[in-house]
């Protein structure tokens, strides 16, 4: 019999589990733009000139690549939890040692994909605005200038502060920064700290997430003011 690897544990929930998860701990389907919001937008064609139509046909397929995204991060999630619940019930040293660093592993992945939603969430509004790309990426002036001209702008401000601020969005940031551009202990062997660290950067993750849900509602309803929906 061939002593089993790290690659060996790799594994994915199935439906049922899913299913569970995204009941239990977090669902991005709510992270995503309301479609229901738009329903009307179909209405507005009929009537509308060929500028709106053009308009609004552009405004669709947006919030479809916005939405078909949040896949990313609901595979991270998925992956995750799935690997923390392996970890919470094994009494087995070498799983507990292989499910622990698919585990944080996965945490790394949910910590970049939250990163790359904030991004998207810019980036909407780059298209809403129509700001040029470049000199946002530079400054967040040009962005926040704008949003203080428009309806609902300085609400959205007010969503994004409170945001960037949450202890928990924090922490997350601290996690992918650390990962990304700097030295991290994600992997240190905390001996018998291990199961503390890990269930405090369960519980960090699931709120940050959360968080998430107020950054999504205050775009969603940037849009709706914008486009008098």
């Amino acid at each position: 019999m061939k002593h089993l690897n790290y690659f060996d544990y790799i594994s994915f929930p199935d439906r049922k589990e899913r299913d569970k998860i995204r009941q239990s701990y977090f669902d991005t389907h709510n992270l995503r733009i309301s479609e229901l919001d738009f329903q009307n937008l179909s209405e507005k064609h009929s009537i509308a000139t060929l500028k709106e139509f053009d308009k609004y046909t552009k405004l669709n397929s947006k919030i479809l690549k916005f939405n078909n995204m949040v896949v990313y991060l609901d595979l991270a999630i998925l992956q995750m939890v799935n690997y923390f619940d392996l970890l919470s019930v094994t009494q087995n040293e070498e799983e507990k040692t292989m499910y622990d660093a698919l585990y944080r592993q996965a945490c790394r992945n949910v910590s970049c994909e939250v990163y790359v939603y904030e991004e998207k969430v810019k980036d909407f509004m780059r298209f809403v605005l129509k700001l040029d790309k470049v000199k946002c990426d530079k400054s967040m002036v040009a962005l926040k200038s704008a949003c203080n001209q428009v309806p609902y702008g300085k609400e959205f401000l007010i969503v994004t502060y409170v945001y960037h601020t949450n202890k928990n969005v924090i922490s997350i940031k601290k996690l992918r920064n650390d990962e990304v551009h700097n030295s991290t202990d994600l992997l240190m062997d905390y001996k018998e700290k291990n199961a503390t660290y890990n269930n405090n950067l369960y519980q960090k993750i699931r709120l940050c997430l959360l968080a998430m849900l107020e950054l999504r509602n205050g775009l969603n309803s940037f849009i709706v003011n914008h486009f008098n929906l």
